[in-house]
């Protein structure tokens, strides 16, 4: 304990520093916690140290010592987190920041551009919120940010090392250079081809680009093989010409880069166009993420993105005869591209968007399962200020001109689609609270329907929205499915469009999903219970135990049938599959009663057993008396929770109980099985439900003690130094895959 308690001892002592009087002593005390700090804590440590001592605290000769010996990858995150946090829209355009805020900033963006140029890996990184801050409303704060962005930029260069103009073919042993490896396509003008050689052959315009689109490839000129750098020409349009540089390697792969060359465009106005791409350069990526500016060429260089554009998918779908694929199509279509668009215009603070966001300047994936619309080009911007501006501007330029080319899409939107594109880029709370402030526009009229709507019904996330429609679609054509074939489309569906990642920004996704599914068509009574339970849990946060309480109410009420009960079963029993034999009953707990699921399973002799929670004391009694009998002292606390293995008589044959330690962990106390059903594999089924269970209700790690490890490690179980006896993670290793374990 003694050893343990070193570290913590030693970083008190350089906390006592912060007061001290020789300032040599309060930076390295600050030198040393930036790498010993414990990483929770690393944050308020370096603020308070930069902002009672000022941002050049530590001199440059300390942020290249810790550069040098390097910090935890944690400790860099937390510092570039917290620079990210001061990038976001809104917080940029505060007014002038108090002077220990500032002078934290300001420290904050020393220390981590040092690090960046010493770790290219974080160049990236470290790049976007030093952008964004050049836009800070504090003058100095942005000057600062500017002043690190260049210093980063030219370190950065410096640590790639420079361009090779000469290098070796493996094959022939001939020497070559760059002239030897560039192709340029037969429509480009003499002198962007002469221009763009110069440029690649002068500059590290090749290596650079290589390296942050590439994941960290450093690629040289003898990694490329002759004539396999092709330039292409992708278009011209606001003053500049777009190239594709097309790179082929011996061994690493391709590559592609877009190269924008400045003709008419000012200089002033590409540094501007630059700004904005590396300041909208957050996750998830949205604009092409930028590559590196040559000003002595006039080319910049920006991420290639694949895929087909809007305009033509739209074109090749109606080219192949699938119509009804694109109307199925569109309104997805439409929800992604308003989002990016509105995502572009927040990302500026609400000041510029696109004047044409057009089907021909957007990508997006082709299925309404997958994520990730881009804008191909932000040249086309200018100031814009509200919502009614940004919803004309689409309607004008994506969605009527495609509705006159395809007037087979006409009449497929409504309102509420563009509405909820608004709200679901901007955020629930920001983006309701911006519609409450647009109810006297243009839109006036379909805003304030919306909102009604939102009150009374709640708001229905995109995945949510069309998991629902593939669901209705599927059962359109398929209506005699069985009640099995229906739990597995809800699962895959689930899964494939990701539905457990809505529930952490929105409060009922699951209740909602199974309302527009498999009770879409409910009778009133189910239909109205469910719409009371989305409304319970939208004022409040229902956990698992809460869920089956209001699931029994559910059940109380509506009196549901065997179909009902199973859907409803696996609403609130999500670990169920839909083959599992299962079903609901209501418990006493307290002063309510919860619901419960009743699993059925097969023992090794192929006869029946179920596994469910106690009904009453009686059966807690029953398993106090199996412990007993396998001579095993065991002692029910208030907050113990059982499961029971039960027999087609309802006689108690085993169980287990547990208690829960933790949010994300729970101890496992004792297993038991009665003398006369074991070997049958009844515990194996047991302990595989117990933990099913467990991982549904948000359960990540169960812990038990050293008792019978040579049974328990074969579940998965194992020991770690964290714990007295033996754990097993929920979250890695499937619960089905036992490995031969026997009845206890």
């Amino acid at each position: 304990r003694a050893h343990t308690d070193i570290p913590e001892l030693c970083r008190a002592v350089l906390h006592r520093t912060l007061h001290a009087d020789d300032p040599d002593v309060v930076r390295l005390s600050l030198r040393a916690l930036l790498a010993g700090e414990s990483e929770d804590r690393l944050l308020h440590t370096v603020l308070r140290f930069l902002g009672t001592h000022g941002a050049h605290l530590l001199r440059d000769e300390d942020l290249e010592a810790v550069a040098d010996s390097g910090l935890p990858d944690a400790h860099v995150q937390r510092l570039v987190d917290s620079l990210s946090a001061r990038a976001r829209v809104g917080e940029v355009s505060q007014p002038s920041l108090d002077k220990p805020e500032r002078e934290a900033l300001v420290g904050t963006m020393r220390v981590v551009t040092v690090y960046a140029v010493a770790h290219p890996s974080w160049f990236a990184r470290v790049r976007f919120p030093l952008a964004r801050l050049t836009l800070h409303a504090d003058p100095v704060v942005s000057a600062h940010a500017g002043e690190q962005l260049d210093l980063l930029q030219l370190g950065f260069r410096v640590r790639i090392g420079t361009n090779v103009r000469r290098a070796l073919d493996p094959a022939t042993g001939q020497e070559y250079g760059w002239g030897e490896v560039v192709v340029f396509d037969e429509d480009i003008p003499p002198a962007h081809k002469e221009l763009i050689l110069r440029a690649i052959t002068n500059t590290t315009m090749v290596r650079e680009s290589v390296f942050l689109f590439g994941k960290g490839v450093l690629l040289s000129l003898g990694e490329i093989p002759q004539g396999s750098l092709w330039v292409s020409h992708l278009g011209t349009k606001h003053g500049k010409s777009v190239y594709r540089l097309s790179i082929q390697t011996r061994s690493r792969g391709s590559f592609d880069v877009a190269l924008n060359l400045a003709e008419s465009l000012p200089v002033a106005e590409m540094r501007e166009e630059i700004r904005w791409l590396m300041s909208a350069g957050d996750d998830p990526p949205l604009v092409e993420l930028f590559g590196g500016y040559f000003p002595e060429y006039g080319i910049f260089t920006e991420e290639f993105i694949h895929g087909d554009t809007v305009d033509r998918q739209v074109a090749r779908l109606l080219r192949v005869g699938s119509v009804d694929r694109l109307r199925t199509l569109w309104p997805f279509l439409v929800w992604s591209a308003l989002g990016a668009h509105v995502d572009f215009w927040d990302r500026s603070g609400g000041t510029i968007a696109l004047a044409a966001p057009s089907a021909g300047n957007l990508i997006i994936p082709s299925h309404d399962y997958h994520v990730g619309a881009r804008l191909i080009s932000i040249s086309d911007r200018v100031p814009c200020d509200g919502l009614d501006e940004l919803l004309q501007r689409f309607e004008r330029s994506f969605i009527e001109p495609t509705v006159a080319s395809t007037p087979a899409l006409a009449n497929l939107l409504s309102p509420v689609i563009l509405l909820s594109a608004f709200v679901e880029t901007l955020g629930f709370d920001r983006g309701i609270a911006l519609l409450r402030r647009s109810t006297e526009g243009a839109y006036g009229k379909h805003v304030a329907a919306f909102l009604e709507a939102i009150e009374a019904r709640g708001y229905t996330p995109k995945q949510v929205y069309f998991a629902a429609q593939r669901y209705a679609r599927w059962i359109g054509i398929n209506p005699g499915a069985t009640i099995e074939a229906r739990g597995d489309m809800l699962r895959e569906l689930w899964e494939t469009y990701r539905l457990d990642e809505v529930e952490a920004r929105y409060p009922d996704p699951r209740i909602r999903f199974f309302r527009h599914t498999v009770f879409k068509e409910a009778r009133d009574k189910i239909a109205s219970e469910l719409d009371r339970l989305m409304a319970h849990v939208r004022k409040q946060t229902v956990d698992s135990q809460a869920l089956s309480e209001q699931v029994a109410a559910v059940r109380g009420s509506a009196n549901p049938n065997d179909e009902e009960d199973y859907f409803l079963a696996r609403m609130a029993f999500r670990h169920l599959r839909p083959s599992d034999q299962a079903s609901l009953i209501s418990l006493p707990s307290g002063q309510t009663r919860v619901a419960d699921v009743v699993v059925t399973l097969r023992d090794a002799d192929g006869g029946t057993f179920r596994v469910r929670g106690p009904m009453s004391p009686r059966d807690v009694g029953s398993l106090l008396g199996l412990f007993h009998r396998a001579n095993m002292v065991v002692s029910f606390q208030q907050d113990h929770e059982f499961l029971l293995a039960v027999d087609d008589d309802e006689h108690v044959i085993g169980g287990l109980f547990h208690r829960r330690v933790a949010p994300e962990r729970v101890f496992l106390e004792k297993i038991v099985v009665s003398l006369r059903h074991r070997k049958k594999g009844i515990s194996d089924g047991l302990m595989r439900e117990f933990m099913k269970r467990m991982k549904s209700r948000g359960v990540e790690e169960v812990t038990t003690g050293y008792f019978r490890p040579e049974y328990l490690l074969r579940f998965g179980f194992h020991p770690e130094a964290r714990f007295g006896g033996l754990v097993r993670d929920l979250r890695t290793e499937p619960i089905d895959r036992d490995r031969g374990a026997k009845d206890v």
